[in-house]
């Protein structure tokens, strides 16, 4: 099972990924967000993406951590597993 579910977590954390925006009908790329690349200190992209679907695949959920920093920009920052979830309401 590990090997299957690693096989599908590399091969969606290897996607990549191109933000555009459409003007009228034209597709035009524009820079993407800096989480995208270098989502939290501690990992790379891939293996950030790689452990959230490994999550996903595993415990049929994926819970971040978000944090948004001095200039309002929304980051993923912590994976966390499903026992270290606290949940609010409201």
């Amino acid at each position: 099972m590990y090997t299957c579910v690693s096989l599908i977590a590399d091969a969606v954390a290897a996607l990549p990924v191109d933000v555009v925006r459409t003007v009228g009908k034209v597709r035009e790329p524009v820079p993407g967000p800096a989480w995208l690349s270098q989502p939290n200190p501690f990992d790379t992209a891939f293996d950030f993406w790689h452990k959230v679907m490994t999550s996903l695949l595993t415990d049929g959920n994926a819970i971040i951590r978000v944090s948004s920093g001095g200039d309002a920009m929304v980051s993923p920052r912590t994976r966390l597993g499903l026992s270290q979830a606290v949940w609010r309401l409201g």
